[in-house]
């Protein structure tokens, strides 16, 4: 049995065929495309039909070809569709397949669909697009914003590698949407590698939601990277949507907001529900004041959204929240995940309001978001578990975190980079501007010393928080650790250690976070730096297929945790080469099957029956950088590639043609950082403002900027 097919369709300029090769290859399913289906059988465009043999003829053909398309191709494919497809018969016939498929309306803003079209008018294309609309949305079940793409900077846009990879965050925005409505893609998104989106926002305790509106994205005024800093979900507000504009207000905020971030999203639109569940959020709100028919309704059609039931009472009942136990049962009851209740504050009845919480984790079916309101709800609000909104007129989301640590629900703890010489590591820097951002009052400082007998003293602190394992360590600290991630037992490294309860399972200790304990947990987030570096780097053309190759120069942790990253991403052939082969193939035996091979000389022909490499990751010592040149015949892959070069040392003249993109462990240090810090703390780490340390260090020279490498 195979997989509903899904289809896209809008009006012409949208990006559907774009969207349609993204999905096709991310799912490793057939693109069909009706109109070419059309070209195919009749032997010239619908347009050319339709001057030849009239509009009805074409019409009727039209018809025939989707009933056909969708009859034969009902599994397993992803079909784009034109709004021509809709006349006559092909509106009906494509609500019926709704029924059953998911079918996405693409839509985009009207300056880019002029563009494309080469309209004379801004204003006829924006009557096209509110015209089309309410036609294409009774005839699917989904909505995308297709945001047209704006190159940061002043972009070479004659690079073809540069060119092609502004669709890296379209494609991200999109695979995020067939998650939701048909589950993960056949190579997971990288976000997947960290440790938290595996874990529910429900599940973690004091999560927070930062607040804010649709104007507030759609005119700029607010920076949603700040926003995000220190909260765990984003909740994007509207006010009343009761006509074409608004509709498409909320479409387009949502899907800035989901370029910008990549927390879960909560929607709240009282007057629109059900354009909420289109965009396929995580978790969408509903008013729990209409009947329960209306509730009910709406919940049917939610899709795979967790819906948050709100209850907003702006008078006091007599008993307090004793009074508020019948809204809460009634909003499980009809099928909410989560049931929002909020009431004005009085001073004296904190030991009511937590009673009550206790009451529903005890009987409740669904999650509890209570707390009162106004300025004297604020001290509510940082005691509520699940989804507290912050960043409004009251509270802030660094506010929160400095209540709860200033009254002990967290304690602050002391962390440590450990290495044989970390003295110029960037790490304290980073990580103590991400802890105090984030309302943390947690230290990090660093530790070099000649062997592992120092961290054990160091790990026996009660206040010990954690530590960054750093070479020449990272093998041997496996010997202190309790239990390993499975990532790290298979690279067989470790740079990331935090204490646990032994009797804890992961979850529970990545949920309870910052906490510590007398056992000792290894993870290794190298491998999440350089994964992510290789998806941001590869263009479309360069989509992992079976026949894709990754060439790994050297045999060490990096390298290890190379090979790790090529395999999570489905890279069938992986070629090593080590100058010594001896450990070369001591890292290809761990990886069965014949998937790696190993090569012995930068003179040797490439491998036969292999593809050029695609992605290659260099991990040469930097006392070997001097004489290491990679053939220039390993790197004529017509399509380029990806590039990484984890050497501290300035970037070396590979003779790269146009197509490739290169990038340093400055590119990797963040991506792996973000990962230790969320495993650190189990918050969301501040990416940008980690970035930004990182990027300050690269722009420095010298002797300095080369030991920083050394994290």
């Amino acid at each position: 049995m195979g997989n509903p097919s899904v289809v896209l369709i809008g009006v012409q300029g949208v990006g559907k065929s774009s969207l349609g090769v993204l999905a096709a290859t991310a799912y490793r399913r057939r693109l069909v495309e009706s109109e070419r289906v059309f070209a195919d059988i009749h032997g010239i465009s619908p347009n050319q039909y339709r001057k030849l043999h009239g509009a009805d003829a074409c019409q009727t053909q039209h018809d025939a070809i989707l009933e056909q398309v969708l009859r034969t191709h009902d599994q397993d494919a992803i079909i784009v569709g034109t709004i021509t497809d809709l006349q006559g018969l092909g509106a009906a016939r494509l609500r019926d397949f709704a029924q059953t498929h998911p079918v996405i309306h693409i839509m985009r803003e009207a300056k880019g669909v002029q563009s494309y079209l080469q309209t004379p008018s801004l204003e006829l294309t924006r009557h096209l697009l509110h015209v089309s609309g309410p036609l294409l949305r009774s005839c699917t079940n989904f909505t995308f914003f297709n945001l047209t793409e704006q190159s940061e900077g002043q972009p070479n846009l004659d690079h073809p590698a540069g060119l092609s990879l502004t669709l890296k965050r379209t494609e991200r925005a999109f695979l995020q949407l067939l998650s939701t409505v048909v589950g993960p893609p056949s190579i997971p998104s990288h976000h997947l590698s960290y440790l938290l989106p595996h874990f529910p926002v429900v599940q973690r305790k004091f999560t927070l939601s930062s607040v804010l509106h649709v104007e507030d994205v759609i005119s700029g005024r607010v920076d949603l990277d700040s926003i995000q800093i220190g909260v765990d979900a984003m909740e994007l507000r509207g006010e009343c949507i009761d006509d074409e504009e608004g509709v498409c207000r909320l479409a387009e905020a949502f899907a800035m907001l989901r370029r910008a971030c990549i927390i879960p999203i909560i929607l709240s639109v009282p007057s629109a529900p059900q354009h909420c569940f289109r965009l396929a959020p995580e978790f969408s709100v509903i008013d729990l004041a209409q009947g329960d028919v209306g509730v009910t309704t709406l919940i049917q059609g939610r899709g795979r959204t967790e819906v948050i039931g709100a209850v907003n009472l702006d008078q006091r009942p007599s008993r307090g929240w004793e009074d508020a136990w019948t809204e809460y049962q009634r909003g499980a009851r009809l099928g909410c995940d989560l049931v929002s209740i909020t009431m004005p504050a009085d001073g004296d009845d904190d030991l009511q309001l937590q009673a009550f919480r206790a009451r529903a984790e005890v009987e409740g079916r669904a999650g509890l978001i209570a707390y009162n309101t106004g300025l004297e709800g604020r001290r509510s609000r940082c005691s509520n578990r699940i989804l507290t909104p912050v960043n409004d007129e009251w509270l802030a989301a660094r506010a929160v975190m400095n209540a709860l640590f200033a009254t002990f629900v967290y304690p602050s703890l002391k962390f440590i980079v450990y290495g044989a010489d970390v003295s110029y590591s960037l790490s304290p820097a980073m990580y103590s501007e991400a802890f105090s951002v984030c309302g943390m009052p947690h230290s990090i400082r660093t530790h070099s010393a000649p062997s592992l007998s120092d961290l054990r003293e160091l790990i026996a602190q009660p206040d010990f928080g954690g530590a960054a394992i750093v070479q020449p360590y990272k093998t041997d600290v496996i010997n202190l650790a309790t239990n390993l991630s499975p990532e790290a037992r298979q690279i067989g490294s470790v740079n990331t250690i935090i204490p646990y309860r032994p009797d804890s399972s992961l979850e529970e200790t990545l949920v309870n976070r910052p906490r510590g304990g007398s056992a000792l947990y290894g993870f290794n987030t190298d491998w999440i730096g350089i994964r992510a570096c290789l998806i941001r780097g590869l263009s479309p053309a360069n989509a992992i297929r079976p026949s894709s190759t990754g060439l790994i120069i050297g045999a060490g942790g990096q390298a290890r945790s190379a090979a790790y990253s090529l395999t999570t991403l489905g890279v069938r052939h992986i070629v090593i080469y080590n100058r010594t082969r001896s450990r070369a193939q001591a890292l290809a035996d761990s990886y069965p099957g014949g998937r790696v091979t190993v090569i012995n000389s930068f003179d040797d022909p490439w491998p036969e029956g292999l593809r050029l490499p695609s992605m290659i990751v260099s991990s040469i010592p930097p006392s070997s950088a001097a004489d290491f040149q990679i053939p220039s015949s390993w790197l004529a892959s017509p399509t380029g590639g990806v590039l990484i070069e984890l050497t501290y040392a300035p970037r070396r003249n590979y003779n790269l043609g146009p197509n490739w993109i290169v990038m340093d462990y400055f590119d990797v240090l963040p991506e792996q950082a973000y990962a230790q810090f969320e495993i650190f703390t189990g918050r969301w780490a501040p990416r940008k403002l980690m970035r930004d340390c990182v990027e300050r260090a690269r722009a420095e020279t010298g002797e300095h900027v080369a030991a920083c490498w050394r994290i």
